[in-house]
């Protein structure tokens, strides 16, 4: 669960965009129903551009997570 979830069930991957489509019986075809990965693909588009040059998603994601005072020892 630490990976899929600080990874938006993979909206944070960068690879989920408003014409991105699940095989039938994905979860995530219902994650991401209605106007929710054109949603996700702007976020990701804002977090990009926030983020220093060269600068990976998902292990900036990950990372963030783990800096949580829980995750340390």
């Amino acid at each position: 669960m630490l990976a899929r979830v600080p990874l938006d069930e993979g909206g944070l991957t960068g690879k989920i965009d408003a014409d991105t489509t699940f095989p039938p019986g994905d979860f995530r075809e219902s994650y991401f129903s209605g106007d929710r990965k054109r949603q996700v693909a702007e976020h990701v588009a804002a977090l990009r551009r926030d983020l220093s040059d060269g600068a990976d998603l998902p292990e900036t994601a990950l990372r963030f997570c783990l800096s949580h005072p829980r995750f340390r020892p």
